[in-house]
């Protein structure tokens, strides 16, 4: 279960790739197998949520 949440968290970030010179983050998976979070830190310029992030796809399963 670990390799495709991990999976999940890789193609999310690939995705994000056009993103970098707006943005700095680390994405981490915490817990045991079956029993974990992801937590994950980004730092954007400007306020809120931008567009260019919010329309990257999956963005809204990391709520």
């Amino acid at each position: 279960m670990l390799c495709v949440t991990a999976n999940l968290i890789r193609g999310w970030l690939q995705r994000m790739e056009h993103v970098r010179q707006y943005a700095l983050g680390v994405a981490l998976m915490i817990g045991e197998e079956r029993r974990h979070d992801i937590v994950a830190l980004c730092v954007l310029s400007g306020r809120g949520m931008p567009a260019i992030v919010r329309d990257v796809e999956h963005t809204e399963l990391f709520d």
